[in-house]
């Protein structure tokens, strides 16, 4: 098997890569899978957005080919950081796997089944653009989708998501920026300014879906700092990831 991860920074890479992602999956072989995140950070609200791209998943042939299959992506947007090798299994398994341990956030995703449309990627980084800054950051993760899953019939068994490109997966910022809070200021808000007259990019909503509507965020950073992945991949280290990648091939089984 072969592995990658690949990182961008700047907001028009970070939209180009999605795009460019969003093209690749529908042509994209069965052993190919994919997790995109983009995030953005800022130490103070005060600070400057900075967003930033990471793309990491898994292919069941040589690292060759998945260079292959990843060359429309590289050709729009040049990474700051590269990494395409071949692994054995068990290596695989080990730079793939999630092994931080529970963290409390909450999030809604949704299951895309066409590509997103220019203005649908720019609304995703203008939500971003609207998460209030401090600690943690702002993220949207995209896992890809497809292949064996689709070529089951959406009424052969429980699971009816058959027809479908990739699970876009959004944290809510506001649970985020006001804890255990955030649901009591909701009702508040609904009680006292129930026309939403008190209002601003960050206000409390005045109900749960008009929260869900508003920029989201993770309470932890999506990118923790770490060692150059050329370094780690060159002196025989594969770290475990702070990811969660879709496994499009194992899944369809």
């Amino acid at each position: 098997m072969s592995v990658f991860e690949l990182e961008w920074s700047g907001r028009d890479a970070c939209a180009a890569v999605l795009a460019a992602f969003q093209r690749l999956l529908p042509s994209a072989p069965d052993g190919f899978s994919l997790r995109l995140g983009i995030n953005v950070t800022a130490d103070q609200p005060s600070e400057a957005k900075r967003p930033a791209a990471m793309a990491i998943g898994q292919f069941f042939g040589p690292a060759s080919e998945l260079a292959e299959i990843l060359a429309p992506v590289l050709a729009v947007a040049t990474p700051d950081d590269q990494m395409i090798a071949d692994m054995t299994y068990w290596q695989g398994k080990d730079f793939l796997a999630d092994l931080e341990g529970p963290a409390r956030y909450a999030e809604r995703s949704s299951y895309i089944d066409r590509p997103l449309s220019d203005d649908g990627v720019e609304t995703v980084l203008a939500h971003l653009d609207e998460w209030p800054g401090g600690s943690g950051s702002g993220s949207a993760k995209f896992f890809s989708w497809g292949g064996a899953i689709n070529r089951v019939a959406p009424d052969a068994t429980a699971f009816v998501h058959r027809d479908d490109l990739f699970l876009a997966s959004f944290s809510t910022w506001q649970h985020a920026y006001h804890g255990d809070n955030f649901d009591r200021l909701v009702r508040i808000k609904a009680d006292r300014d129930p026309d939403d007259v008190f209002r601003f990019a960050q206000s409390i909503p005045t109900g749960i879906m008009a929260a869900a509507q508003q920029a989201m965020t993770r309470t932890r950073p999506a990118f923790p700092h770490r060692p150059s992945l050329v370094s780690r991949v060159t002196n025989g280290t594969f770290m475990p990831r702070a990811v969660a990648t879709s496994m499009r091939s194992a899944g369809s089984a």
